[in-house]
């Protein structure tokens, strides 16, 4: 390393579509340099969704040589670790897979779903979340049953940012911002399920131990220098959960607030100082990255999702939609897109919904197509913030964060549809800037609070009234169809 001052501490986020490293100064978490690398997910049957961990690897590495080139090679203090959530990677005690990753939005797992639905209320209530696939609980009960030699041949079961530690460090572990979003995790207990680990048959020696997200989980190993440009000795902090790193890489959100996160998927969020149980099962419960905190979220599984595979259908750049999308009126002349693409969580808790175009006729044209595609994925976050709404939340603003969230277009849009207005924040990538920060605290690094920095905030138009008709329309052709029983609180 150069000098004795560190000059930037680095993360890792392991999106879904995608691999950032970022470099940040380690006194305020200024952005210095910032590299993505793509990667994929595949479905090799209808409903699965998987991906190679060694992919991840690969493009973990690029994005990092990228980086440290872009910023000029500075002497680092450490780095720090976001991921994707919910997710399965079984691998052995060197962390070579035993078989593909399996992600959040597989939807293969639904008859071990309704192993944990039948289970007792207490059961029920102690796991204080939709039991749903795509989560690690089922997806592993279901390995067991149908992939055994998968399971007996691994060493642990990992969550995918964990994974990329393991091979950073050599040591296996996670935290209780992924942990406690397994299913595997009694919330009121604040620790593992035991009785989850007997109902699917999961063998207990595959979790990982529990570590503080911001603790020191060791330090880069010389064999990570095969894909990656890290020097040996280099600190690791555990990291946490990307929704979870998100919450803490910006400012603390004022009362009413809820933070929302455009990507693959999107991501509707309330800060909690206490565990609050929704009732009715519908929306999230799971721990933050720091002790006492919490956050409740309304999970949407189908956002830059839905885009992407439009867009691939219609044939249409990212511009070419948003110029396309003007050419045709709010709610699309009566055209309804549904993006279920991959099934949906909030609010309906259903693997099996599916999406499509409802109300086409000879009238509309390709912009009512597009334009439609755009209004049916807010609609989607919308039906989550009127579930945290349900829930018992207040929601009278809104902070928009991810990637997603850049075009005027969109913004609008979704101001609109949301009724609320929407803080556009000026600091980008808040999952790897959260990362940093816990890096920051894990090293003892005195770090500034992030600030409010906002770079828009956009209210809703006059169009705004229009998309309540719309909405309403949405919401009567995707009714929910089943109930999930309430637990006890």
């Amino acid at each position: 390393m150069k000098g004795s001052v560190p000059e930037a501490v680095l993360a890792v986020d392991l999106g879904t579509g995608s691999v950032k490293a970022v470099a940040f100064t380690p006194d305020r978490l200024e952005m210095v340099a910032r590299a993505s690398v793509p990667v994929g997910v595949s479905a090799r049957r209808a409903g699965w969704a998987e991906a190679s961990p060694e992919d991840w690897l690969a493009a973990a590495g690029r994005a990092l040589s990228e980086c440290l080139e872009l910023c000029g090679s500075p002497s680092l203090a450490g780095i720090g670790l976001s991921g994707q959530m919910h997710g399965a990677v079984l691998c052995r005690e060197d962390g070579t897979p035993t078989r593909p990753a399996v992600l959040w939005a597989d939807t293969r797992s639904s008859e071990q779903a309704g192993q944990l639905k039948a289970a007792p209320v207490e059961l029920r209530a102690r796991l204080a979340n939709p039991l749903v696939t795509g989560m690690a609980a089922p997806t592993l009960g279901w390995l067991v049953h149908h992939e055994p030699q998968a399971v007996n041949q691994a060493s642990w079961a990992l969550q995918p940012k964990d994974w990329v530690r393991l091979m950073l460090t050599g040591e296996a572990a996670t935290e209780p911002s992924d942990a406690s979003a397994t299913l595997l995790w009694d919330l009121p207990g604040d620790g593992w399920c035991e009785e989850v680990f007997e109902v699917l048959r999961i063998p207990r020696r595959v979790v990982a131990p529990v570590r503080p997200s911001a603790g020191i989980a060791g330090k880069i190993v010389p064999e990570a220098r095969s894909w990656s440009d890290l020097e040996p000795g280099l600190p690791v902090v555990h990291g946490g959960a990307d929704t979870a790193c998100a919450l803490w890489g910006t400012a603390p959100l004022p009362p009413g607030t809820v933070q929302i996160s455009v990507g693959t998927g999107a991501q509707v969020v309330a800060a909690l100082s206490s565990p609050m149980v929704d009732g009715s099962g519908r929306t999230h419960l799971y721990r933050g990255v720091l002790p006492g905190s919490w956050y409740a979220m309304g999970a949407v599984q189908n956002a830059g999702l839905a885009f992407e595979r439009a867009w691939r259908w219609l044939d249409v750049t990212w511009d070419e939609a948003y110029a396309l999308s003007a050419q045709a009126p709010p709610g699309a002349a009566g055209l309804t897109f549904v993006p279920h693409l991959s099934g949906e969580r909030t609010p309906y808790v259903d693997p099996d919904l599916r999406g499509g175009w409802l109300g086409l006729g000879l009238e509309h044209t390709r912009a009512h197509l597009v334009r439609s595609v755009l209004e049916g994925v807010a609609f989607g976050i919308r039906e989550a913030v009127e579930a945290l709404r349900s829930a018992g939340h207040e929601v009278t603003k809104a902070r928009l964060v991810g990637g997603g969230t850049r075009h005027p277009v969109w913004r609008g849009l979704l101001a609109d549809v949301l009724g609320l207005p929407l803080a556009v924040t000026a600091r980008p990538e808040a999952s790897a800037r959260g990362a940093a920060r816990l890096a920051c605290l894990g090293l003892g690094i005195p770090v500034e609070t992030p600030s409010d920095d906002v770079e828009e905030i956009v209210e809703p138009s006059i169009d705004c009234p229009r998309y309540e008709q719309a909405f309403a329309s949405f919401r009567a052709r995707v009714p929910i169809r089943s109930h999930p029983e309430e637990p006890s609180r």
